[in-house]
């Protein structure tokens, strides 16, 4: 098994588990989807923490753990780069919260993450003019079709326009991560992409109306909630970020993309091993017919990442 592919699946599984933890916590519908946004990506500059252990660890630095000493200075044009990528990581996250408000999470996310492989498909194939191999084109279907089917598309209009849109804005979010890659590398192209990530969302603090809506979140919001428990949970965050980023130099963006439904056969996996708190979660019912037609899904994600194998 090739190594972007082992990346992908462990930042899959995070993946998994942190898509339990942003349901939770925009289930209290006192979380402004804006402000949780705000707060994500600003916690996106904990992922340079890793660049410390980089220097620790310098016999792995450069291969998954990148190094803060070779972290430089980079051109305009990859600076520019970075704060598009930095501005649709933002956007992405905050229509993606703004579905998950009032829509189901099992509903949400397989859209999100269809809508974005697919986006991401026809932009590398118009930007790096990207060739997949049969087997390949076989497996991201499949991919593809079994995320679709996970999702029972039970949206209200606004849910399903804002779905999309995250997921439209995401494969920009990934492509303009490739391109920042073949750019610059994968140190600094990770290092910069989380530092824009990170810093742009602070301008939002010189708007009024914004200041509001962020000081009024957090006197109805218990500190602990969106501080201290949400750093320690989004943290991992930064670790999938990593992963799938070096997935992305390695292998194809695309099928890195694709293979976002991995996500739902561990969500699928916690639903047979924790029962109906992963089903209260998501939202979603949990009688045989519900199982079977999971099962289906999830039999057919697994079957792309067989063939994937071929």
């Amino acid at each position: 098994m090739t190594l972007w592919i082992i990346l992908v699946i462990i930042a899959q599984f995070i993946n998994a588990v942190l898509s339990l933890a942003d349901k939770y916590v925009l289930s209290t519908k006192t979380v402004s989807p804006l402000v949780y946004a705000f707060y994500i990506s600003v916690l996106s500059l904990f992922s340079i923490v890793i660049f410390i252990f980089g220097l620790m660890l310098p016999e792995v630095a450069n291969t998954i753990i990148p190094s803060l000493k070779d972290v430089t200075l980079i051109p305009s044009f990859a600076m520019f780069l970075s704060i598009i990528n930095g501005i649709s990581f933002f956007f992405s996250i905050y229509f993606l919260f703004k579905s998950l408000i009032k829509n189901n999470a099992s509903d949400v996310f397989p859209v999100v993450g269809a809508v974005s492989a697919i986006g991401t498909f026809v932009l590398s194939f118009v930007f790096f003019n990207e060739v997949i191999s049969p087997n390949f084109l076989i497996s991201f279907f499949l991919l593809i079709v079994g995320t679709i089917l996970v999702s029972h598309l039970r949206f209200n209009r606004t849910g399903l326009i804002f779905s999309i849109l995250s997921g439209l804005v995401f494969s920009v979010y990934f492509i303009t991560g490739k391109e920042i890659t073949n750019e610059i590398g994968f140190t600094n192209g990770f290092f910069w992409t989380r530092v824009t990530a990170g810093l742009l969302p602070l301008t939002l603090l010189f708007i009024p109306r914004f200041n509001k809506v962020f000081l009024k979140t957090n006197k109805k919001v218990p500190t602990t909630k969106v501080s201290l428990w949400m750093v320690s949970i989004k943290s991992l965050g930064g670790l999938s970020a990593l992963f799938l980023f070096k997935a992305s130099e390695l292998g194809s963006v695309s099928l890195v993309q694709a293979l976002g439904g991995l996500q739902f056969v561990f969500l699928f996996i916690f639903s047979l091993l924790f029962g109906h708190k992963v089903h209260e979660a998501l939202e979603e019912g949990h009688s045989p017919r519900e199982f079977i037609y999971k099962a289906v899904a999830v039999g057919i994600i697994s079957l792309g990442l067989f063939i994937l194998f071929i």
